[in-house]
């Protein structure tokens, strides 16, 4: 895939792969905002250039076969982020 550099148009080479054990160590609640381990048991994924070792971003799926949906953990822990930096309710039940 490819991703665009807002700044100045720059087009990049772009994998999403699945996160590795290894890449925890990596994935730290300070760069992240929250802690990632929590999320290991659903499918997270991980936004890289092709060939670089960074991770630019990251995603949890929940798959829920039996309702025939996946659920996007990141806007949960968004809208939590925003809640707590706003000092505002955001949320009202997760």
């Amino acid at each position: 895939m490819e991703i665009t550099e807002r700044e100045n148009g720059r087009k990049w080479k772009a994998d999403i792969d699945p996160v590795a054990e290894k890449d925890y160590r990596r994935i730290t609640k300070k760069r992240y905002f929250f802690n990632w381990k929590k999320e290991q048991k659903h499918q997270v994924l991980k936004l890289s250039l092709k060939d670089k070792d960074d991770i630019l971003g990251l995603m949890s799926l929940e798959l829920i076969p039996a309702e025939f949906r996946i659920r996007n953990h990141c806007w949960l822990y968004l809208l939590k982020m925003l809640e707590e930096q706003a000092s505002m309710r955001v949320l009202q039940a997760v």
